[in-house]
């Protein structure tokens, strides 16, 4: 087994302090939650945050031929189904 490619990090302003000394970014706790290989021969793959669960932020990865990952949708709620 071996990579093929790395998710990016995503950071956020701190939602109890948006301002002041307290304000700087921290990184967003994700989940990665499934992978599948689409039809099309890339892979798919979802991703939940965690703490402090930002709205909007959930999404699925495509990594193509070129192993680097794209925004394949944004979700403000993504559910998955088995």
């Amino acid at each position: 087994m071996k990579a093929i490619a790395t998710i990016p990090r995503q950071t956020l302003t701190n939602p109890v302090f948006p301002s002041g000394a307290s304000s700087s970014p921290f990184e967003i706790q994700v989940v990665l939650t499934n992978v599948a290989k689409g039809l099309d021969g890339a892979y798919y793959i979802s991703q939940l945050t965690g703490f402090p669960f930002p709205e909007g932020k959930a999404k699925i990865y495509r990594i193509g031929s070129d192993d680097k990952p794209t925004v394949y949708k944004h979700y403000k709620f993504l559910l998955l189904k088995r």
